[in-house]
Order: C-alpha cells, then structure tokens, then sequence
C-alpha cells in the first residue's frame, strides 16, 4: 500500500553509512570466530548468519583515535527454533583497530513478523557522567505489511567503565510508527519521534536524561476522486531517566518491545 510506505518513509529518513578501514574489517572478521564459538556454547546455535545486516564503523570523534565498531549477527537457537538479533559493539583504536573494549548482546532481540531492518552508530554528545562519554547504538525494527505497518527504532547506550564497556540505557524506544488501512487510500497512524537530552541533575553519579516524545496522529481518508491526508495537532511527553546504580530506569511507555 503506497500511503502506508510513504508513511513510514516520512519518518525514518536514511542515514550517512560509514565505510569500515582495512584495519576495522580485519577487527570484524575475527569477532567472527568468538562469536559462533560463544553462541554454540551459550546459545545451542544452530544456524548463525553474518550477512543479515552489515557492519557498522564510525569514527569517535570526541575521543581521537578512537572508532566504535558494531558487528550484527542473526542466530536460530536448536533447542527452541526461535530466532534471535544479537551485536558485538567495540571501541578499538582508529588506526590499528586494536580492540580497546567491547561488549557481546547475544539477545537484543527476538526475531519473528518484526526483524531489524537497519543499525546506525549515534555519537551525539551524551556526557551522562562526569568525565566520562557514552555512545549510543540505534537498531531499526519493522514489518512488511500494508495493511498494519509497524515501525520502530530503540537505542541501546553504552560506556567505558573502568576499562570495560558496559551498556546503561537498554532497549529505549526511540522513534516510532504505526498504522492501519486498505488500498483504498483509507489509512490512519500515529508517528513518534524522540530527542534525548543529558540534564544537570544527577542520580547516583550520573546525569539524568529526559527523552521528549513528540507525537503525530495522521489520517488519510477518501474525498471524492481525492486521497485526502488529516491530521491532529501535534502533542509533546516529556519522560525523565535515572540511574539506578547498575542502568538507567526505563518507564514502561519507552519499553521497546524486543520479546
């Protein structure tokens, strides 16, 4: 259905794609290895695919010399049958792409009706604790349907911590769309898009955020021989995050739903 595509291209723009170094691919390549190693020992895998979606590099640039890599892996478990998103995300060294730290997500997601579709690399500047920088990891959702497109974008936000890279903000659900129609040009759905921003206040020694979602009803309905689009005023929720000690306390409503 073209309304429901050209709905959810209004709000999931395409983003700048980062080419990997030699350095950085060789890095990748060898994440290879340890994964399936891992997900055979963890996870009963049974079928491990690489290619589902590329690799993302991109330099760091509030921290010189450093570059965040994200390797993206789709896994069916033996015992179960279910499918599963996981990630390694490092930060190496821009020019040797030796490992500085890294993480493994072995489950990010369940993958059914709904798969990732995109990852990107955020490096906006989320100084969430004194002297220390954090990135964020963007994993794009969706399904295929025309008649109740669904779309989602949730962030994952990660830190070094003494020499470790730890992931603080889990599954925070960032843009997002949906809708019902018919081919018909009958169609009607909600848009939400977010900003995330760092406070001055702290919680046990990290900055809060406050993630402002702003949504948008639309509708189009039929007008004679005209498709005609309708919409709502839009609204503003402010939310605010604080750390716990160990992550950052997500309210339900930006729960991404990744089970």
């Amino acid at each position: 259905m073209r309304l429901a595509l050209f709905f959810m291209g209004c709000l999931f723009v395409a983003k700048s794609v980062f080419a990997c170094s030699p350095a950085e691919s060789n890095t990748l390549a060898a994440f290879e290895q340890e994964i399936t190693a891992a997900l055979k020992e963890h996870a009963n895998a049974s079928v491990i695919d690489f290619g589902f979606l590329p690799s993302q590099c991109k330099s760091w640039s509030q921290k010189v010399g450093s570059a965040i890599l994200a390797k993206p892996y789709l896994y069916e478990s033996a015992e179960n049958g279910e499918r599963y998103f996981g990630m390694v995300v490092a930060v190496v060294d821009e020019q040797t792409g030796k490992i500085l730290s890294s993480i493994n997500d072995e489950k990010m997601m369940v993958v059914d009706a709904i798969e990732p579709s995109d990852i990107n690399i955020d490096t906006a500047d989320y100084a969430i604790r004194p002297g220390g920088l954090a990135f964020g990891i963007r994993t794009t959702r969706r399904n295929y349907s025309d008649a109740a497109p669904i779309r989602q974008e949730s962030m994952n936000v990660y830190i070094i911590d003494r020499g470790s890279l730890g992931r603080v903000v889990d599954s925070l659900l960032m843009n997002s769309s949906h809708g019902e129609g018919n081919p018909d040009c009958e169609f009607s759905g909600v848009e939400n898009t977010a900003i995330l921003s760092v406070l001055k206040n702290t919680t046990k020694g990290y900055y809060d955020l406050r993630e402002r979602i702003k949504t948008n009803h639309i509708k189009y309905i039929k007008n004679g021989s005209e498709c005609k689009k309708t919409s709502a005023p839009t609204t503003a929720t402010d939310y605010i995050l604080k750390f716990n000690g160990a992550t950052y306390g997500i309210p339900k409503a930006l729960q991404a739903d990744v089970e």
